[in-house]
């Protein structure tokens, strides 16, 4: 996220959490999950902007991995101030993809969102993408245009992914949207349909299972889109995406080791493949998404990054020289270059 930005293994819930949301019987109509880790420069934010929303009938589970600042301090305090807030916290850090998927797990809603503990909300976020959901139910995903904030708040642009074509009724048009365009996966972000989510791997242990994640829920539906920057997303230093060096990808999503993947981008091609032939039974469908994944190999240097991925289980220096030979070859200055600024490319 962004690639990679963020999770596959679901932790049981501690006896603390469970007896919370078991003291509820109301259900709300969204589940909010916030995954945090060592989050308390920013969860203030982050939560601030959530319960301003003008939409209010949610649920938000917020889950600390453990966190050794006053991450927990903080959202304590809010939950005590708030009974929507259910807050959880884990015995020891699991590693992001098993905290990922602990909120979606205590979720009970019919929508679900991610949302990382540096991101912002506009007020009408919430209400404007479950109004458009409720309208359109072949839909399964519904995001905003972002606007991309630095450490401070500070608005540097706004960006749109542009994947236009994973409104298509096509599921073999909706796979190619998301797979064969550079894009920083701000999608995994949006509001999600829990059904849809439910038959899905989540959030796996590898750098790109959200990219995974966001090809399968193509597969499965329709992703709409309100064209107005209602979603800020966050850069700074200690973001997964910014601070976290490619030899420790793997104990960030992963911190015991059980689930590395040594090849993490051929994991996530052969994870295409899989889901194409676990989604789709109708055969002219499959055959489309296998043209799109020959084609992929030919998009934004996979084929080069594909070899760059085997040589850096061996010599992780690779990745940074490989970088350094691309941003000579075709100019980029930083990772947010490719990308498409309000629609158009670059």
């Amino acid at each position: 996220m962004f690639a990679g930005v963020l999770g596959g293994v679901v932790s049981v819930p501690s006896r603390q959490g469970v007896g919370q949301l078991a003291k509820r019987s109301d259900v709300p109509k969204l589940s909010i999950g916030i995954p945090v880790y060592n989050g308390d420069k920013y969860i203030a934010v982050a939560l601030d902007s959530i319960l301003s929303q003008t939409f209010t009938d949610f649920e938000l589970i917020v889950s600390d991995n453990a966190s050794a600042d006053r991450t927990a301090e903080i959202c304590e305090e809010y939950a005590a101030r708030d009974k929507r807030i259910q807050f959880v916290r884990n015995p020891k850090n699991l590693g992001a993809a098993a905290n990922y998927n602990r909120v979606f797990s205590l979720a009970r809603a019919e929508y679900f969102k991610w949302h990382a503990h540096d991101d912002v909300l506009a007020p009408e976020f919430l209400e404007r993408c479950i109004a458009a959901l409720d309208a359109d139910p072949d839909a399964v995903l519904c995001r905003t245009l972002v606007t991309l904030i630095d450490a401070d708040g500070e608005e540097v642009g706004i960006y749109d992914p542009g994947l236009r074509s994973a409104d298509s009724p096509r599921p073999s048009d909706r796979f190619a949207a998301i797979i064969l365009p550079a894009h920083m996966g701000t999608d995994f972000f949006g509001i999600f349909r829990r059904k849809a989510l439910e038959s899905t791997p989540l959030h796996g242990t590898y750098h790109g299972s959200d990219q995974v994640l966001l090809a399968v829920l193509a597969l499965r539906g329709r992703f709409i889109q309100i064209s107005e920057p209602l979603f800020m997303n966050r850069s700074h230093p200690d973001r997964y995406s910014d601070g976290v060096r490619i030899q420790d990808r793997g104990t960030w999503h992963d911190t015991s080791g059980t689930k590395r993947t040594r090849f993490p981008l051929w994991k996530q091609y052969a994870e295409y493949g899989r889901e194409v032939r676990r989604q789709l039974p109708d055969r002219r469908d499959r055959l489309r998404c296998y043209g799109h994944m020959v084609h992929w190999w030919f998009r934004n240097w996979n084929l080069l990054r594909m070899v760059v991925d085997v040589v850096v289980a061996y010599y992780p220096r690779a990745f940074d020289l490989a970088r350094a030979v691309k941003r000579r070859l075709i100019g980029l200055n930083d990772a947010v270059d490719w990308h498409r600024w309000r629609g158009d490319p670059k």
